[in-house]
């Protein structure tokens, strides 16, 4: 029973450790995994669209577009460049 007891006890600590551990690594480089760039990305856009402005939201680029149609909300992804989705706003 002393024996259970002790490495029960050993495990524990153990674990705890390692949680700690995973939180201050997370806590203090929480983009390290960011890529430096994701080269050149083109988007199809409706013809004679201006751009307006851009924002960043949650790990996404938000273009703001107009075009004859009205305004168009191009959401990009920051990690790779890949569309996310579009918004249309007449």
């Amino acid at each position: 029973m002393l024996i259970v007891v002790v490495v029960l006890g050993v495990l524990l600590v153990a674990g705890l450790a390692v949680v700690v551990g995973t939180i201050i690594k997370r806590v203090s480089a929480p983009e390290s995994d960011m890529p430096s760039g994701f080269g050149t990305i083109t988007p199809w856009l409706p013809p004679e669209t201006r751009f307006l402005d851009m924002t960043t939201a949650e790990g996404r680029l938000v273009l703001r577009l107009e075009d004859e149609e009205g305004t168009l909300l191009l959401l990009l992804n920051l990690r790779d460049g890949s569309e996310e989705g579009r918004i249309r706003l007449p």
